[in-house]
């Protein structure tokens, strides 16, 4: 297994005032280490559902806005070469690195 593993996500975010109005969409990558303090390999359930929280914390989207279509899932490195520079600066956090990009 990999020092890291990476997932890929994909969500509209709504005003909750109005949930129907079309939303912004928003992708983002989270590289998350794969290994715990002692070296132990952590699950992919477990590291997806991390990324999940990671990717949350970081959009950030306030408590009047909400989160739908929110879909997470693993990738390899050449997708991550695919998708090319992330257009916004990374957010690091001591459970990985955020990667938010052009929809």
């Amino acid at each position: 297994m990999s020092d890291y593993a990476v997932f890929e996500y994909t969500a509209v975010i709504h005003l909750t005032r109005n949930p129907s109005a079309s939303g912004a969409a928003i992708h983002c990558l989270a590289k998350m280490r794969a290994n715990d303090s002692e070296g132990k390999p952590i699950s992919i359930e477990d590291l997806k559902a991390r990324a999940d929280e990671l990717i949350f914390f970081a959009i950030s989207p306030a408590p009047d806005r909400m989160l739908s279509n929110s879909e997470i899932w693993q990738v390899n490195e050449e997708r991550v070469r695919e998708l090319g520079d992330a257009a916004e600066p990374a957010k690091s956090y001591s459970e990985g690195t955020v990667y938010r990009f052009e929809n």
